[in-house]
Order: structure tokens, then C-alpha cells, then sequence
């Protein structure tokens, strides 16, 4: 039977209806810069009148280019804002407390190299297990540490919102082609041979195990899917996606025999994760950091003003 688009969406099991970014996962994140509207349009504000701005935003994307790639949808900015609101903190923190600061410097708000100074002198200091029985100790003390996370095996297709094919703009090619999929009027190894023909920029069809590993509603979905279930299409920024749930992989605690070798370095991780975590939330308490999530995703109103 073919749906329309609102039947499709609610009936194919599309748990993206609500959304309209989708998470950049682990090895398939994308290296493209978003086109982010600069603006003066406050993303954070802080109790002491401070603001952290679009164009502050753009201005650090610009000099992180590790960012780029994740900066392309919601939880990726979500993240490199809150980076941003906590280096500013340390820096307001540092020069609280009266820390030196190299003086070709001191006009960077989000000074990196100042931030991470003050950072080590601010968090919970971390070791590594000084032995096996160290290790086993914190084994059992600290199981979340040793879970094995959910994953997914996906196909994924992916096309440019501006691509056109048969006609049809990206969207809504991909989603007559996932109606036609499902109802086995079509293989999705066909659909994929057809946009691979058009777009060869990233990666096609199988792109491997991916962890569903994280809190926002698209790791959920993914998540919650089951094997041979098709999501999507979900329009992202400048790109729509289209993906199926080859295989999963359930979450698992590890034995201690599975454990001992890596434990070690898993404690060291864990501890300093624990320890990031604590003090960005000290941070953001004293400070009084708010963050407007609005306008976070304003930030890709250019990509959202081109949707039909």
C-alpha cells in the first residue's frame, strides 16, 4: 500500500517525524562546514550579563576545525556551545583567581590553552590503577565503566537537500523510495546503486556498526528500532538521510575476565569523564550558565528556510 507522507512517517515506524537533525555517530560524522547564519543572537547568557553569540559561535568553529564535522547538526552545536560556555567559565574562573595569562592572549574570550590550565588545576585529578588489585577494586566498584553499549549495523543513504533526481527534489525522492522499499516495490540495494550515481562524496549504503551510545531522541530511535526496520527520511542542515537497521547488537555488562586487560585504562577514562562531568556542572552553577536551546537551532535556519 502507499502511504502518504504523514501515514508513512507515523505507520513505517519513521520515529524522526519529531525531529529535524540528525546525530553525527561516531565513524560515519561528516567533515563539512554547516553554513551558520552569523548573528548577534544570544545562544548562551551567563548571570553576570555575559552572552556567547552566533557569531561567537561561527568565530570558534573557524579556529576548532576538529568541530566542523560535528558543528553540521543540533547535537553536535549542542555540545560545541556547551564546550564553549564552560571554557568561558574556566577563563572567568582563572582570572578570579588571579591565575597568570600570557598577555598576546588576554582579549580571547575562549582562550583554549588558558582554559585547559585552569581546568587541570580545578578538576578531580585521576590515576591510573597502580596494579590488578587496583584495577579489580574499581571493577567492582564502578560497573558502569565496563559495559559493552548497544550498536547497530546500518545502511545508509544519503543525499544534498538541493539534489535533484527524476524529477524530484531530495526529500521527497527519498521518501517515495522508502515507500517503495517498504511496501517491496523496490531494494534498497537499487536505491542505494541510484544515489551513489549522484552522490559520491561520502559513503554509501553499509556503513558499519555504529554505538547507540548517548541521550537525544535520534540514538534512541535508533535504539529502539529493530532489525530490518527502515528510519527515515530525516532532513539534517543541507542533507536528508535515509536509514535501515541491518543487525544489532544488545548492551552487555563485561565479566571481569573480559575486563582485566583494558581495565586499567578504562578507570583512567572513566574517572577523568566523571571528574569533566563534575566540574562542568560546578561551572554551570556558579556562573548561572543558561542555555537557549531555540536558539541553537536557529542556527540552521539557512538549511531550514530552503524546506519546502
Amino acid at each position: 500500500m502507499i502511504l502518504s507522507s504523514n501515514m508513512f512517517i507515523s505507520k513505517v515506524r519513521l520515529r524522526f517525524s519529531m525531529l529535524r537533525c540528525i546525530v553525527a555517530l561516531g565513524a560515519f560524522a561528516l567533515i563539512a562546514c554547516l553554513p551558520i547564519s552569523a548573528s548577534a543572537e544570544a545562544l548562551v547568557r551567563f548571570a553576570n550579563g555575559e552572552v556567547i553569540t552566533a557569531r561567537d559561535f561561527n568565530a570558534y568553529v573557524s579556529k576548532r576545525i576538529d568541530l566542523r564535522g560535528a558543528v553540521r547538526n543540533y547535537w553536535g552545536a549542542e555540545s560545541a556551545v556547551r564546550e564553549m560556555a564552560v571554557n568561558r567559565a574556566l577563563v572567568l574562573e582563572g582570572l578570579r583567581l588571579k591565575e597568570p595569562r600570557a598577555a598576546d592572549r588576554a582579549a580571547d574570550r575562549f582562550d583554549d590553552v588558558y582554559g585547559n590550565a585552569i581546568y587541570q588545576k580545578l578538576a578531580r585529578s585521576c590515576e591510573r590503577p597502580v596494579d590488578g588489585a587496583a584495577a579489580r577494586r574499581y571493577f567492582d566498584q564502578h560497573a558502569d565503566a565496563f559495559k559493552v553499549p548497544p550498536s547497530a549495523r546500518l545502511t545508509r543513504i544519503m543525499l544534498p537537500i538541493s539534489a535533484k533526481i527524476d524529477d524530484q527534489l531530495a526529500m521527497d525522492w527519498l521518501l517515495t523510495q522508502a515507500q517503495a522499499v517498504s511496501s517491496g516495490k523496490a531494494s534498497l540495494h537499487a536505491v542505494v546503486s541510484r544515489v551513489d550515481a549522484v552522490y559520491r562524496l561520502e559513503p554509501q549504503g553499509d556503513i558499519g556498526w555504529a554505538t547507540l551510545e548517548g541521550d537525544n531522541l535520534v540514538i534512541r530511535a535508533l535504539a529502539d528500532a529493530k532489525e530490518g526496520e527502515l528510519l527515515g527520511p530525516v532532513r539534517e542542515g543541507d542533507f536528508g538521510y535515509l536509514y535501515k537497521v541491518v543487525s544489532k547488537r544488545e548492551g552487555r555488562q563485561l565479566t571481569w575476565e573480559e575486563a582485566a586487560l583494558s581495565a586499567p585504562s578504562r578507570a583512567l577514562a572513566h574517572c577523568r569523564q566523571q571528574a569533566n562531568q563534575e566540574l562542568s556542572k560546578e561551572l554551570f552553577a556558579k556562573y548561572g550558565i543558561q542555555l537557549d536551546e531555540k536558539a541553537i537551532q536557529g542556527l540552521f535556519s539557512s538549511s531550514n528556510d530552503q524546506k519546502k
